[in-house]
Parts: structure tokens; C-alpha cells; sequence
């Protein structure tokens, strides 16, 4: 499934929607360097709490930011923090249960998150022949 851009002015209502459509799901984020070719797991399988588009505030000199928070009542909470985000994108499964919320920020990193088990990330015919890790 490819993923869309989604416009800089829906970004906090397309992260609400995403938030409460994958509440307490599985996820998984995850943050790439393109120019280094480094990606680094941020969290694995935690239930996602919720995705917030942190807006500057006026006069605040604090930049724009995206807030990522995994956990569960038995789980250890995982915060992530994306500064400076330049673009969004967001795909989502006809499943309703797996997506993808992919944020760019302007010095060069991706950061995935992805919602539910990685068989259902890939697209409809696929044949994997057994090469699929199991976890």
C-alpha cells in the first residue's frame, strides 16, 4: 500500500484519528538516517497510546514537534519526539487494524510507526516462501 502526504494544516486531526483508530494496538517505531543508512528500532510491539502534532506555540521558541508515546499498565512507557517535522505521510490497511505514519523531519530523519503484525503491512499476493522472520 502506498502511503499520501497528508497537508501540514490536517496534521493534528489525522494524528487524532490515527490515535484513537490504533489505541492499545501493537506497534513498532522506528527512525532512519537516509545519508548514514542507519535505522534504529525506538520500540517494538508496545501498545501505541497515542501520535500528537505539538504545535509552536506564539511566541514560544520552542519548535514544532510530533509526540509519540507507546505503553501499557504493565508495560514501560516509550516517548518519542520528532523536532521540526517537514512532512507526514499515512497508509492504512483495508483490515482496519494495520497503518503506517511516516514523518519526516527537516534534518533528514524518517520515523515509522507502524500499527499491527508486519504480515498484514505487506501487500495482498505476496508470496514469502518462509522468509519472514518469526519473533
Amino acid at each position: 500500500m502506498e502511503s499520501r502526504p497528508i497537508p501540514f494544516d490536517e496534521w493534528p486531526l489525522a494524528m487524532e484519528q490515527f490515535s484513537r483508530i490504533h489505541r492499545g494496538k501493537p506497534a513498532r517505531v522506528e527512525t532512519t538516517a537516509a545519508e548514514r543508512a542507519i535505522t534504529a528500532a525506538n520500540a517494538r510491539e508496545l501498545p501505541l497510546i497515542g501520535v500528537t502534532d505539538e504545535r509552536a506555540i506564539v511566541g514560544n521558541d520552542e519548535p514544532e514537534r510530533i509526540h509519540v508515546v507507546l505503553g501499557g499498565a504493565t508495560d514501560p512507557h516509550v516517548d518519542h519526539v520528532i523536532p521540526r517535522p517537514s512532512e507526514v505521510r499515512l497508509a492504512e490497511w483495508n483490515d482496519g487494524y494495520s497503518a503506517l505514519l511516516q514523518i519526516e523531519s527537516e534534518e533528514g530523519w524518517q520515523t515509522n510507526v507502524r500499527v499491527g503484525p508486519q504480515e498484514q503491512m505487506l501487500p495482498p499476493g505476496v508470496i514469502l516462501d518462509g522468509l519472514l522472520q518469526q519473533h
